[in-house]
Formats: structure tokens, sequence, C-alpha cells
């Protein structure tokens, strides 16, 4: 019979869009690949525009229009027809592609567990909000403040671990000075 050890791992708990997600804050790890991941992203968000603005454009102009001047989809050509099919699966395939590098990227972020299609209920992440923001700049917006104030935390700990150390240092200096001297150390 297998013996179970648990141990804490100071991973702190957060529900987001009805999905947990255990962060901790105190892995200096986790900045190195939070920061990476705005440059990944900054990268993968340059390679989704060069690949939509490469895509053959479609000019609505030459499309046939209702008297209202709406385009006239009944009225379209075959070909006019194909070319925006096309397009249309060829710009699905890209913000499918670029969605999963992405996620891809959080993922390793927050480690290689996290339900990141959970967090953002299924949504691709280059998709916008009512207002024209990016629903990933919205995730991003919601756990800088998070970020920030365990960033602080994190700081704070590692001053303190460091003048613990240098408390220690001077301790042992002294104990060592009065062994020399002929002393107990103690």
């Amino acid at each position: 019979m297998a013996t179970v050890l648990n141990f804490s791992s100071g991973a702190e708990e957060y529900i987001i869009n009805g999905v947990c997600v255990r962060i901790n804050w105190s892995d200096q790890n986790l900045y190195t690949r939070l920061f990476g991941l705005k440059d990944a992203v900054s990268d993968l968000e340059k390679e989704y525009s060069e690949k939509i603005n490469a895509l053959e454009s479609i000019d609505p102009k030459t499309f046939p229009k209702t008297e209202g001047g709406e385009v006239d989809v009944r009225a379209l050509s075959d070909e006019q027809c194909n070319t925006v099919s096309s397009r249309t699966k060829t710009l699905m395939s890209i913000m499918t592609e670029i969605d999963s590098k992405v996620k891809d990227e959080l993922r390793s972020a927050f480690g290689g567990d996290a339900d990141i299609d959970g967090m953002f209920m299924g949504v691709n992440c280059m998709a916008v909000d009512a207002e024209g923001n990016r629903i990933l700049y919205n995730f991003m917006n919601a756990i800088e403040p998070l970020l920030k104030e365990a960033a602080k935390r994190l700081a704070k700990s590692n001053e303190e671990e460091v003048n613990g150390l240098v408390g220690n240092r001077e301790q042992r200096r002294a104990r060592n000075r009065r062994v020399q001297s002929g002393g107990t150390g103690d």
C-alpha cells in the first residue's frame, strides 16, 4: 500500500470565470514566465496581424447591391462566393492557430494543468469584447493587480531573507572571533 504525502506548495487558489487556478506568487519562475508571456503574445499578435493583412483582400464595392445599398448575397457570383468562403476559412484557421499558440503560452506560464480554455470559457482569446478589447488583454488586466501585489510581497520577503542572511553572517563572524580569542563561541 502506497503512502500518500502532501505538502504545501504555497499556491493560492483563484476562480477565474468558474475555473479554479492555482498560482504560487512566491515562485520567481512564474514572473519570468509571465514577463516572457508578454513578449510571446506581442510576437504572436504581430504574426496574427501579418497573416490577416496578407490575405487576399475583398472589395465589397464590386459586389451586387440591394436597392437599400446592402451587399446582395443571393446575387454574388460563384467566384465571389468562393473568394469570400476561402478567405473566411483562412481567417478562421489563422485565428484558431494563434489562439492555440497563445493558450499554450498561458498554460506554460501558469502550469501545464491549468484549464486555460475553460478560463476563457471556450472563447478565442484573440476575440474582442463589446468595447473592442481583446479577451486576452481583459484577462491580463484582471490579473495585473494580483501580480503587482504579489511582486511587492516577494520583494519584501527576499529583502527579509537577505537581511536574515546578513544578520546570521554577522553572528557567525562574532562567534568565530570569540573562538579565535580563546572563548567558547557561545
